[in-house]
């Protein structure tokens, strides 16, 4: 079975692994980091449960040998970068609180940026993996709804 990535092991393959012949590498989707916050500040303590908890790791292999018995084959990788929007950029950010304590905080308006970033990613992996068919339904869809031709409802894909 083929599987598309959309997530940072997808996003940074090992160099080496280009570089010499039957390596492994195992890459973790866990988020880590020196951003534990001690204080009070509600919007600070936020990424405490959300950005540590939980993680994944894939093991990768480039040897020939290994092919007929991995389960994937990792074939297309997408990176969504946001950063050129300032609002994605002051969403979340590193800063002390009112007691001194350095910690990340977090605004409302992450959702609506972490929305927007996440369709953006799908969109643009949505071409490389849907089929050709469901390709040509949801241009159909699109255009019959933009010329105001019938009254459909927008064409959701199912992956």
């Amino acid at each position: 079975m083929m599987l598309p990535s959309a997530n940072p092991n997808g996003r940074n393959l090992p160099p080496f692994q280009l570089v010499h012949e039957n390596t492994y590498a195992m890459v973790s989707t866990e988020v880590t980091g020196q951003h534990a916050y001690g204080g009070n500040d509600i919007n600070t303590l936020v990424t405490n449960c959300v950005f540590h908890v939980g993680g994944a790791a894939i093991l990768l292999s480039n040897g020939r040998s290994d092919r007929q018995s991995s389960k994937y084959q990792l074939i297309h990788t997408v990176h969504t970068n946001t950063a050129s929007s300032d609002t994605s950029c002051s969403c979340i950010f590193q800063e002390e609180d009112s007691q001194g304590i350095m910690g990340v905080t977090v605004t409302r308006s992450l959702l609506v940026e972490a929305r927007q970033a996440i369709t953006a990613h799908l969109t643009t992996l949505g071409k490389l993996v849907l089929p050709t068919s469901d390709k040509i339904l949801f241009g159909l869809n699109y255009l019959i709804r933009k010329l105001h031709l019938a009254k459909f409802e927008a064409l959701h894909a199912g992956f």
